[in-house]
């Protein structure tokens, strides 16, 4: 959002000014880059739920059956 911000308002600046407030967006960008990802210790477990095993439901009776 700071960067929109920044880039609206250059509109509303002298043309001489421009260039300065264009190189301070480009050194601001540089604190918004994530770090890169960092590599696991130990390898990814998937781990079986309780409730992954499903109970067998008893269907309801027809009217064939009831007789």
């Amino acid at each position: 959002m700071h960067i929109i911000y920044e880039l609206t308002m250059l509109p509303f600046c002298s043309p001489g000014n421009i260039p300065k407030y264009l190189m301070n967006i480009t050194k601001s960008a540089e604190k918004f880059f994530l770090p890169a990802r960092r590599e696991r210790r130990y390898p990814r477990e998937l781990k079986c739920s309780k409730t992954g095993v499903r109970l067998k439901k008893e269907m309801p009776l027809t009217l064939s059956e009831r007789h």
